[in-house]
């Protein structure tokens, strides 16, 4: 005697379809929320040493190379770009110093981009500029010292899609407490 294999009435698939909806909602919820904790304590952290920052003091420097080099953007693909480096010259009590850190941001900025054309047009090659220096460490500097809020609104709507997909697996969720049991047929 050969036995069957239980299959699914119409009602029981459409809940194992809910179920697994809601499972993939819950799932989606929880990484997008861990995300944005990542992008919030990351953005505190920036404007953390941003106000650290307020206080170096300044001094006038110069622009020694505006360039755009070629490299890779990371991740699926690695396609080849081009980036915005910004180096500038300043001196510290006598000492002559060198940097190409433009502001709070550590990744490179595509030259093909908002930004990078900003870069560009606002410090051209022999362009005076203001210098902020770490008093500490003297090599260490930047040209612009604003905190970027990138990081905080990140977290924001990563924190809000995490909310919309957790509302939607709650409202989903809501009766599905009676498994469906499965029909064997002889």
């Amino acid at each position: 005697m050969m036995t069957q294999l239980p299959s699914l009435t119409p009602q029981a698939e459409r809940y194992w379809n809910r179920y697994r909806l809601v499972q993939t909602l819950q799932s989606m919820a929880a990484l997008w929320a861990a995300m944005a904790l990542i992008a919030l304590v990351m953005g505190a952290a920036g404007y953390r040493r941003a106000l650290a920052q307020a206080d170096w003091p300044s001094m006038p420097g110069i622009i020694t190379a505006t360039e755009i080099n070629p490299g890779r953007i990371a991740g699926p693909g690695n396609q080849p770009a081009e980036f915005v480096r910004i180096v500038y010259g300043y001196e510290v009590d006598g000492a002559t110093y060198s940097a190409d850190r433009v502001n709070l941001n550590p990744v490179p900025v595509e030259a093909d981009s908002d930004e990078g054309r900003r870069l560009l047009q606002t410090y051209p090659t022999g362009a005076a500029v203001t210098v902020y220096h770490d008093p500490a460490n003297p090599s260490e500097a930047i040209l612009e010292r604003e905190p970027s809020p990138v990081g905080f609104y990140a977290g924001l709507a990563l924190l809000g899609m995490a909310a919309v997909a957790g509302l939607a697996a709650f409202s989903l969720g809501r009766g599905l407490s009676d498994k469906p049991r499965p029909e064997v047929h002889s």
